[in-house]
């Protein structure tokens, strides 16, 4: 009797890898290869340091300089300091930045050729690496400027301070100098307006034989009063004369001569008789009072006006004269001895970041490639 063996092939079974699960998560499978990863990132340290040591040192030079507030010489009420000086600080800050002193300085230095770049390349150069620092509450700005030779940095940030106090000053005297020149204008213009005004008071005066008005009113007045009672005093004589004689009588012409000879004299007084005298016609007197003042006060406000304006050139004129609204360098730049860079500790930790990141990096993009493509690990069943 033969027997028969029977071979039984084990079951095969299929383990496929399916998504979600925190086992199977993208920070557990990060957390899996933790020492990939800091293996990585002590490579980009070693690699920071590495560098700091093989590249060429760098040198920094820095100064400081105090902003000198501007105010306006010509303003009526006060300034506060403080808002001036906080007004002033942004135009110096923002000539620091500009191209045009970045190119003066390219230019005084020679930097293109120092650094071998084009013009516009060694000014955005200089433009993108220049420092400018500041402190609102001392009204100070710090400009630092790095670079490989101890010496050109130097330079370079006293050729920045030198520059910005120059132009600084330049640009406020200017502004001064051009508000001058427009006061100077007006007070020319004022000054013609106030020669026609006086020329036309004059004529007037001259026309009306003005010569001091207050005085001539009170005359004019007390003589025209005087005038009528002495008119008033031969009107009554006539009539008492009159009574006790007859037209032809001495006394009654002599009293009616007198009458009329003091009406003649109001009369003539009250209308102007063409003397140059100095009473003024008593009918004439309001409108004489009237014009008068509107000349004189003409001349007064004119005359006002340009004394104003002489005074304000006069402080427009000494502020050209004093420095204000630039910078003034209080902290001079010295020759930098010990180098500023490039720091190991700075490019250690930059090489361990970057390190850590590429590592961790590349574990989720295997990882991603290997989900991609489907592959399944098959093992036998038991």
């Amino acid at each position: 009797m033969s027997s028969t063996t029977v071979i039984v092939e084990p079951e095969l079974r299929e383990l496929t890898v399916h998504d979600g699960g925190a086992s199977q998560s993208w920070l557990a499978h990060i957390e899996s290869r933790r020492r990939t990863i800091l293996f990585a990132a002590l490579v980009g340290a070693l690699a920071g340091e590495l560098a700091a040591v093989v590249l060429p040192p760098t040198y920094e030079a820095t100064c400081k300089m105090f902003v000198i507030p501007a105010d306006d010489p010509t303003a009526i009420h006060g300034t506060n300091a403080f808002d001036v000086a906080n007004a002033t600080l942004p135009l110096v800050v923002a000539l620091l930045r500009s191209r045009r002193l970045a190119d003066d300085t390219v230019d005084q230095l020679k930097l293109d050729a120092a650094w071998r770049l084009s013009k516009h390349k060694a000014s955005r150069r200089l433009f993108d690496t220049l420092t400018v620092a500041t402190d609102r509450k001392t009204n100070l700005v710090t400009v630092s400027f790095e670079d490989r030779d101890p010496g050109r940095a130097l330079a370079v940030v006293s050729t920045v301070a030198r520059q910005t106090t120059a132009v600084s000053t330049s640009l406020w005297s200017e502004r001064d100098r051009e508000h001058r020149r427009r006061l100077e204008d007006d007070l020319a213009t004022v000054t013609r307006q106030l020669g026609a005004a006086e020329d036309e008071l004059k004529r007037y005066r001259e026309r009306t034989n003005v010569i001091d008005l207050p005085s001539q009113i009170e005359a004019t007045v007390e003589e025209a009063a005087a005038l009528e009672r002495v008119r008033i005093e031969k009107s009554l004589g006539v009539r008492f004369a009159r009574a006790f004689g007859r037209e032809q009588a001495y006394e009654v012409q002599k009293s009616a001569r007198e009458r009329s000879g003091a009406a003649a004299e109001l009369a003539g007084l009250r209308h102007g008789n063409g003397s140059a005298g100095p009473l003024l016609p008593l009918d004439a007197l309001p409108e004489i009072v009237m014009e008068h003042a509107r000349l004189k006060r003409a001349v007064d406000e004119l005359a006002a006006r340009r004394e104003l304006l002489t005074s304000r050139v006069s402080q427009l004129l000494a502020a050209e004269a004093r420095p204000g609204g630039g910078a003034a360098m209080i902290d001079p730049p010295t020759l930098p001895t010990r180098p500023s860079g490039p720091s190991g500790l700075k490019l250690g930790g930059a090489g361990a970041v970057a390190g850590a990141f590429i590592a961790a990096l590349v574990v989720l993009l295997l990882r991603r490639r290997l989900r991609v493509t489907g592959q399944s690990l098959v093992e036998p069943s038991a």
